[in-house]
């Protein structure tokens, strides 16, 4: 393996165990990005936080039910809200 993959992957390790991410959430993030880059036909258009929150934010004025399970979500874990 190529010492340029190797940092990769510890780069992204770190930052799953910076976050204390769970097993669940760590597979769920590694099938986003494949699925983004698979065949160089996806891609993953989030550059940081602040647009998560923009897109979540648009997200929840289209379908309130959707910021709804997503205040209750955030309100029953350590993390911060979304919007």
């Amino acid at each position: 393996m190529a010492a340029v993959q190797d940092e990769r992957r510890f780069e992204f390790a770190e930052i799953a165990l910076d976050t204390v991410m769970t097993k669940a959430q760590v597979d769920a993030t590694i099938n986003l990005l494949h699925r983004c880059i698979k065949k160089g036909k996806g891609s993953f258009t989030l550059s940081n936080h602040d647009e998560m929150r923009k897109t979540l934010k648009v997200a929840a004025d289209r379908l309130p039910k959707i910021f709804w399970l997503l205040q209750c979500h955030f309100a029953c874990s350590d993390h911060t809200p979304p919007v």
